[in-house]
């Protein structure tokens, strides 16, 4: 047992005169206290980064079930959509049609994969739903991603941060400003490397064919010019877009071909 002992009994035993001093008190290892205080500040960034690239984006719509209503909104919407292109206009007459971000992510839940399979290819198996968001200067346009086999618990969420505009040439440009995987913020470079190989495998073509796409998201010119065909000669030309918060306001222009203009 440890006991205390009286201080002259200390001074005998130990064989030393005067006050006892302490001991001095070790000193604190500075370099380790704060390699701890790095090594605790590095795993809360973590867990932080953690929680973030496994919640996705604020924006990101609830999921819209299929029902009869919201397929005939949709084809309503499309309707409207070729009604607005086609009706009968002065030569050269301006117009401007706004699309409203619930509008558009309806048409998007019920008709978008139905659309591409029947007018371009079959939907790639690792997408799931794809939804838009309108805010000022900005379209922003998210992909659920998907796994064979998995539960599509729609928890991953690849969103596209792009800002439309036609230039004075009439060629439009739709520049990448940033992508997210959830709420996590990714290099562009690592973003455009990855976003050209699933393209090239979704579509089936040779990474050098998708340059010209590339290059647009930089800020270089889509080549086709953005135009509508219709039926009877005339052609529709985007000549304005404007991204406002909650809509999409597209510029119009019906121009008649000069044949035609001139019976």
């Amino acid at each position: 047992m440890i006991e205390q002992m009286p201080y002259a009994e200390m001074e005998e035993t130990l064989g030393f005169e005067g006050p006892y001093v302490d001991p001095p008190a070790p000193k604190k290892p500075i370099v380790l206290a704060s390699l701890l205080a790095v090594v605790a500040g590095f795993v809360t960034i973590v867990a932080v980064v953690g929680v973030l690239a496994m919640t996705p984006p604020a924006w990101w719509p609830a999921p819209m079930p299929a029902s009869a209503v919201a397929v005939e909104h949709a084809r309503e919407i499309e309707n409207v959509a070729t009604r607005l292109a086609s009706e009968v206009r002065a030569p050269d007459e301006k117009w401007s049609v706004m699309l409203r971000e619930d509008d558009a992510n309806t048409w998007l839940a019920q008709r978008l994969r139905s659309w591409v399979e029947s007018t371009y290819t079959a939907w790639p198996g690792e997408i799931g739903r794809v939804a838009v968001r309108f805010n000022e200067k900005y379209v922003v346009i998210g992909v659920a991603l998907e796994d064979a086999g998995a539960t599509q618990d729609e928890s991953r969420i690849a969103s596209f941060v792009l800002e439309p505009w036609i230039g004075h040439d009439q060629l439009a440009r739709l520049v990448l400003r940033e992508v997210r995987f959830n709420r996590i913020v990714i290099p562009k470079s690592i973003a455009e490397r990855k976003l050209t190989e699933a393209l090239a495998s979704a579509l089936e073509r040779d990474q050098r064919d998708l340059l010209p796409m590339l290059t647009a998201l930089q800020g270089e010119p889509i080549p086709e010019p953005p135009v509508l065909a219709l039926g009877d000669g005339r052609r529709v030309h985007l000549v304005g877009i404007e991204a406002h918060e909650g809509a999409l306001v597209l510029h119009c222009e019906t121009r008649v071909p000069t044949r035609a203009a001139s019976r």
